[in-house]
């Protein structure tokens, strides 16, 4: 027999619809009662004449499959956007515990301050929290959540021989993300907003550079990588590789908290969430953080009490070996076709409905909200 409502093909003695739930019929073959369909997420039980069977309740519109995927994406945006929100509250206390820690240690007021904004302290802090913010918010809530950290990153080494092609083409698209976010400074300028993000000072002296390179180019490629590329884009594969890469890609431009960074982190995104699914490796990505981030420091250093003409010069040349490095990975890339697409997803599911299932969660609002917030104090 088949349900009025969902035509799904069922036993007889079934009285209630194991698909949808409505009452369709009872043993004798009644009229079907459609004012009595019980249309919510819960599950529901089937009656027959002789045992009681447990059945689950399939939302309208959705089939078992589609079903279970509005769950895990649903799961993992609300996961994500939780560890992020941690991660942003982490660090926006943590000057503060550390200012009313030296408080209470005897320090006045304005050496406490002084304290906070020596160069040396901030990259010790920014090395200690980055760590933290990372690593401890996704591990605790995903392992606690029901996965296994290493089942949904992959640690190991490059599971194909095209790997260095891939390197080489994801530092050369960092070039042109570059070249993109100077683009998008230059928008700011021509309409007249004074957009400035203050980084603070860089320490003087080898322990100075030494720790720059630490706090800005080891440690986030390493933290960022494993949260972004590991755990996230890892725990979304299962719903389609191209899926993952874009919505971890939105997610990690999200969290650098300006719109001057935004742009060029989501471009950055996309392709170290597409070198570490087509390598099945988080490390040349890694890699490519690193190398991007260390370039940067090394210039804020070398541009140091140099003419701004000479500084351009010398970074114009830099951005056009870094887009031929780009193209040499084309050209060693050109024969093998399929590493530009994405194996076929398995999910029933639309990208569309799932690009809304995850981005309408309550966890993944509050984030974008607090981003977008974070961003705007910067407008001066």
């Amino acid at each position: 027999m088949k349900c009025p409502r969902c035509n799904f093909e069922r036993e007889e003695n079934f009285k209630f619809c194991p698909m949808c739930g409505t009452r369709c019929t009872d043993l004798q073959n009644e009229t079907p009662d459609m004012s009595d369909s019980r249309l919510n997420d819960e599950a529901v039980y089937a009656n027959t004449t002789q045992t009681t069977t447990f059945v689950r309740r399939i939302p309208y519109g959705l089939t078992e499959k589609t079903y279970n995927e509005r769950k895990g994406i649903r799961k993992v945006s609300r996961l994500s956007s939780a560890a992020f929100i941690l991660l942003s509250f982490v660090g926006s206390i943590a000057s503060y515990i550390v200012f009313y820690t030296l408080l209470a240690l005897g320090y006045t007021q304005q050496n406490a301050l002084a304290f906070l904004d020596d160069p040396f302290f901030q990259q010790y802090f920014q090395i200690v929290t980055s760590s933290l913010m990372f690593i401890v918010p996704f591990t605790l809530i995903f392992k606690f959540s029901g996965y296994k950290i290493s089942n949904i990153a992959n640690f190991g080494l490059p599971k194909t021989k095209a790997w260095f092609g891939v390197v080489l083409l994801g530092i050369g698209f960092c070039a042109f993300a570059n070249i993109a976010m100077g683009f998008a400074s230059s928008i700011f300028e021509a309409f007249g907003i004074n957009y400035e993000v203050d980084f603070g000072d860089n320490p003087q002296g080898v322990l100075g550079i030494t720790l720059s390179v630490i706090a800005t180019a080891i440690v986030p490629a390493l933290v960022e990588e494993f949260a972004c590329r590991g755990i996230l884009l890892g725990a979304l594969r299962k719903y389609g590789d191209g899926f993952a890469v874009l919505m971890s890609s939105i997610l990690f431009g999200l969290i650098h908290g300006n719109f001057q960074q935004m742009p060029f982190a989501f471009m950055v995104g996309l392709i170290l969430g597409f070198v570490t699914v087509k390598c099945n490796s988080i490390w040349p990505a890694v890699f490519i953080h690193f190398y991007n981030n260390f370039s940067s420091v090394i210039f804020d250093y070398v541009f140091l009490d140099m003419p701004v003409m000479v500084q351009n010069v010398i970074y114009t040349i830099y951005t056009v070996i870094c887009l031929f490095i780009g193209f040499i990975g084309l050209l060693l890339l050109r024969k093998n076709t399929d590493i530009f697409k994405f194996d076929a997803s398995s999910t029933e599911a639309s990208e569309k409905q799932k690009f809304k299932w995850f981005f309408t969660t309550e966890m993944v609002i509050i984030l974008v909200v607090i981003c977008i917030l974070e961003s705007l104090q910067y407008f001066v």
